[in-house]
């Protein structure tokens, strides 16, 4: 990458923090945090990429959960995002030698680079080799589908109250007024709820807004849905 400092993918903000299992919230908090920077918008366009099917049976290799290494993680939904180098600096960007900084052995610049807090093949990974060693050959029920999100409609209209991740038991305990228990820890801070939402008094719409993968379905949904194929195809037009 050498020539090409600003066309880097920007690291993970030092102070940054995940939350394990909180995937759509993970990436909601850093996509807030790049969009404040001036020189990453500059050169790159922020996108959620939200993976799952009409089944909520999305399978991924190479994830840390996996028990083996050959074996997949089967995400009911999972939340990434992306960063794609704008059109305006691709030109500016010239080929490298050897391995660049970030590992990559291509020789060339990656225009497309994906954080997943819960991979193993780094934070941010070069976009072809995420999808190629992320989604593998397997049965209908298990191939993903992708939501693609701009990054700043993803901010805006983006609400969660966390229902989905409420135990069976806790709607007994908001009757008597008791805190209601999830299935895993949440984070510290409070509901997420776009502006553009709030303003329209949506509250939830994470499961049928942004994770649905049914294109015929009704109701506001946001983003385009791609398959495997047509998402290689748009992170290789980037090239």
């Amino acid at each position: 990458m050498a020539g090409c400092c600003e066309c880097r993918p920007p690291p993970l903000p030092a102070e940054f923090e995940s939350t394990a299992f909180w995937c759509e919230e993970n990436v909601y908090i850093l996509i807030r945090q790049f969009l404040l920077s001036q020189q990453i918008i500059e050169h790159w366009d922020i996108f959620a990429i939200i993976i799952s099917n009409v089944d909520k049976s999305a399978a991924l290799w190479d994830q840390k959960l996996a028990q083996q290494d050959l074996y997949p993680v089967v995400w009911d939904y999972h939340v990434v995002m992306l960063l794609r180098l704008r059109m305006a600096h691709s030109s500016e960007v010239h080929q490298s030698e050897g391995t660049d900084d970030l590992g990559d052995t291509t020789g060339a610049v990656c225009h497309c680079w994906v954080y997943d807090f819960d991979t193993r093949l780094g934070s941010p990974c070069p976009a072809e080799k995420y999808i190629t060693q992320s989604f593998r050959p397997c049965p209908a029920q298990f191939q993903s589908m992708f939501r693609v999100v701009p990054g700043q409609d993803y901010i805006d209209y983006f609400a969660s109250d966390r229902s989905h991740m409420l135990l069976p038991s806790s709607s007994q305990l908001q009757i008597k007024g008791q805190r209601p228990e999830y299935s895993k820890p949440p984070p510290g801070y409070s509901c997420l709820v776009g502006k553009k939402a709030a303003e329209a008094g949506v509250t939830n719409n994470l499961m049928q807004a942004f994770v649905s993968m049914d294109v015929q379905g009704s109701g506001t949904m946001y983003g385009r849905v791609f398959t495997l194929q047509e998402m290689v195809h748009w992170i290789s037009f980037a090239q």
